[in-house]
């Protein structure tokens, strides 16, 4: 599994971490913290990689690529339900937005 995530098109990302949220790597995982809610939540190796691609990513379409890749051999059509799965989690907690265009 790879983790780097191409930047060098359009730097505007896919979703936007609501500013009440901090989020840092720890190792391969990811810890956040509403700081509104005071909610930590904690995303394993799959979800910090989602949450890379989402965050980093200009579109869904490219966020899906990018996973497509980093989790070889997995077909596209499961990639989709994981990713707009996690999204709408991520939604429904309140810790990001999609962006507008």
């Amino acid at each position: 599994m790879t983790n780097s995530v191409s930047t060098d098109h359009d730097p505007s990302p896919y979703l936007v971490p609501e500013p009440t949220v901090m989020a840092r790597s720890v190792g391969s995982e990811i810890v956040m913290l509403n700081t509104k809610t005071e909610r930590y939540v904690g995303l394993n190796e799959s979800g910090a990689a989602i949450w890379e691609a989402c965050t980093t990513l200009a579109s869904e379409s490219e966020a899906i690529d990018h996973l497509m890749e980093t989790f070889d051999g997995t077909d596209r059509s499961t990639v989709e339900v994981d990713l707009r799965s996690f999204v709408a989690e991520l939604e429904a907690a309140g810790l990001v937005t999609r962006k507008s265009h």
